[in-house]
């Protein structure tokens, strides 16, 4: 058995009274061969923000599952992310003599 791409559902953590919120965010159907670790930044397809990965959680294909194929090898596997908007990598950038 082995993963052959990694299906990403991420969510968009924002503060609210008492606690956070999480709001789904992206295409319904995003997957990749390399997915994104805690800590890294990205951007989603037609969405301008810069965001962080702040956690992710990884669910593997049961059996039975829409995501495992009949002769038992495993499709791909579901990451659940949870993002914070972040500035981008460019922030705080001091003007310099060229300008």
């Amino acid at each position: 058995m082995h993963v052959t791409r990694a299906e990403l559902w991420p969510y968009v953590r924002t503060t609210v009274e008492g606690g956070y919120h999480y709001e789904p965010i992206g295409p319904d159907h995003m997957f990749t061969d390399f997915p994104p670790a805690v800590g890294d930044m990205l951007s989603l397809p037609d969405d301008p923000r810069a965001f962080r990965v702040i956690d992710r959680h990884w669910e593997h294909a049961r059996i039975g599952s829409s995501r495992w194929r009949a002769d038992g090898d495993e499709q791909r596997t579901l990451l659940k992310l949870v993002l914070e908007e972040a500035k981008g990598i460019f922030v705080e950038e001091a003007p310099t003599d060229d300008a």
